[in-house]
């Protein structure tokens, strides 16, 4: 191995949960160094350590190797950003037809609670009643006290740099930098 292999502690193996995405057949095939890495990475939550900050580190002898492994290991990592993404939509959506169901069933229930006059039920395993309570119900918003309106401040980074292309000295500046894409 080279020497910015050895840098990388052998103690370190990817978590169970990552592991399985780096089979034979992944699109990117990351070597052990990089997967020691990328588990140290995550253990850490993606904070740096002074080993990890070594081990993280490029010189002008390794920077081939590094580059390639980087440059499959942030595909990777943005696949599963996705991947994430959109399982974090499907819950979503599972949650929202769930809280759905549970709105229209409460609403029939609590209806027929009240057309029946029924306002408590006793059953073999649970009991159901009515309560008493308020819900704020706004009819015009133009007419009510300036208090009770709550306004959220929100900067838009275009217009600012919109005035700033233009010349203009605001609480702010434009900062050059350099991009990474990955192909």
């Amino acid at each position: 191995p080279a020497r910015d292999e050895q840098e990388i502690p052998q103690t370190h193996t990817a978590p169970q949960q990552i592991t399985h995405y780096y089979g034979s057949n992944h699109p990117y095939q990351i070597s052990e160094d990089q997967r020691r890495l990328n588990a140290m990475l995550e253990e850490t939550g993606g904070e740096l350590t002074p080993e990890l900050e070594e081990a993280l580190a490029i010189t002008e002898a390794n920077f081939v190797t590094k580059a390639e492994n980087y440059g499959k290991a942030i595909l990777h990592y943005k696949q599963m950003v996705a991947a994430a993404k959109a399982e974090t939509d499907r819950i979503k959506a599972i949650q929202k037809t769930c809280e759905n169901a549970i709105a229209r069933m409460e609403e029939r229930l609590r209806d027929a609670m009240i057309l029946f006059d029924k306002p408590k039920v006793e059953m073999a395993t649970l009991k159901l009643s009515l309560r008493k309570s308020e819900r704020v119900v706004i009819d015009d918003e133009n007419n009510l006290p300036a208090d009770c309106i709550v306004v959220k401040t929100e900067v838009s980074k275009t217009e600012v740099k919109r005035h700033l292309k233009a010349g203009e000295t605001i609480g702010a500046h434009l900062e050059e930098n350099q991009s990474l894409q990955i192909k």
